[in-house]
């Protein structure tokens, strides 16, 4: 990854941190000012909703559970197509969030309201009323 930065002239704004420990992450989220997240393989994992509760707007692909997961309103989702056509549609999704701060704080309030309802809490009582319903019980 290193020697595509140097080839795109880019070592001026791309950083390589290295390995961050679970405990030094908190400080990364309140530097970033969005978080990319392009795994093809990591259908959503719990870094995205780490990102979401410090109200990161999202540039994401548009494919497998973090496409359908995350809302509209959190999230620029590129549907992939080529490799340069999917890399020149996430820089321009990044470029849009670089350049639209209201954009950005909208998009992040999205994100953080939506990570406040992925709570156990939230899911246990979501299910509780599945099953009320399944069973034919009114939940008053």
């Amino acid at each position: 990854f290193k020697a595509t930065v140097e080839c795109l002239g880019l070592e001026n704004v791309v950083t390589f941190i290295g390995h961050v420990p679970s405990a030094e992450m908190s400080k990364q989220f309140v530097l970033a000012d969005g978080f990319l997240f392009t795994s093809l393989r990591d259908s959503s994992g719990s870094v995205v909703l780490e990102a979401a509760s410090f109200s990161l707007p999202f540039v994401t692909l548009d494919i497998g559970g973090i496409g359908t997961f995350l809302p509209a309103a959190a999230a620029m989702k590129v549907t992939p197509s080529s490799v340069e056509g999917t890399a020149t549609a996430l820089a321009d999704a990044i470029t849009v969030l670089r350049d639209d701060l209201a954009l950005r704080e909208q998009m992040g309030l999205a994100a953080w309201k939506f990570a406040q309802t992925m709570s156990w809490e939230n899911h246990a009582e979501t299910m509780w009323r599945i099953y009320q319903e399944a069973a034919g019980v009114r939940g008053d």
